[in-house]
């Protein structure tokens, strides 16, 4: 009887922690050391920069810790919805990696004065106190309360650094894998607005493998400090 009470535990064990596949982009150079370092990683199409992989969703913490430990890269990887759109990332890059072989651009610098006056304008202690304020959170996970909190705080903060502006709108990218949202604030130009720049950085904080939602992750330089460098770039 306890035998088989015991095949039965062990059989609903099995299929709690039974999680499902999915996605990846990954840089090509850590695709070695994480088949040797995880399980359930399969390559499904590599070229010498980008690899596409398909893991366990439970092994996506892990892997975010070797990267950050071997390869000095935060996260180091993309999770991508579907395996045909991790392949269409491949192939776009592919084309990119072409065209640059067979053409070089050719520009000149024209606004310095522009950008000297700007730098001018910024100010060490607006980005000390953002990365304060953010670190204040008890960590910023992206499966805890105080994780969705700290973004809540950086939207409030964006959106009063665009009062007034009707070309500027701030808004929530929801996941449906974590409650964590990303921020996302666009600036819409005036001229070739076909033309896309993008200012990014995380805004979680790792705390995976030391207490998850629990632990105390304040993560100042992790990525706080990005998170103030792009909130001072708005600010000016």
């Amino acid at each position: 009887m306890m035998k088989k009470l015991w095949m039965i535990s062990l059989l609903l064990f099995s299929v709690t922690v039974h999680a499902e596949d999915i996605y990846i982009t990954i840089g090509s150079d850590a695709v070695n050391l994480s088949q040797k370092s995880l399980l359930e990683i399969d390559v499904i199409e590599s070229t010498p920069e980008i690899s596409v992989l398909k893991i366990d969703s439970s092994a996506v913490e892990a892997l975010s810790v070797l990267m950050h430990d071997k390869f000095n890269r935060c996260g180091g990887f993309i999770v991508h919805d579907s395996e045909e759109e991790a392949l269409s990332v491949l192939k776009n890059n592919l084309a990119r990696t072409t065209a640059k072989s067979l053409s070089f651009l050719n520009y000149t610098i024209t606004e310095g004065e522009r950008v000297e006056s700007m730098i001018s304008q910024i100010k060490e202690n607006m980005i000390r106190d953002m990365i304060i304020k953010l670190s204040d959170f008890k960590n910023r996970y992206y499966k805890s309360q105080t994780g969705i909190d700290s973004q809540a705080y950086i939207k409030k903060t964006w959106e009063n650094l665009s009062v007034g502006r009707s070309d500027v709108k701030v808004e929530y990218v929801e996941h449906s894998r974590w409650p964590q949202p990303s921020v996302v604030m666009t600036v819409e130009g005036t001229v070739n607005k076909d033309e896309i720049i993008v200012i990014g950085g995380h805004a979680d904080s790792i705390a995976g493998f030391w207490g998850r939602k629990n632990a105390r992750a304040p993560g100042a330089d992790d990525n706080a400090s990005g998170i103030a460098t792009i909130t001072e770039i708005i600010r000016v």
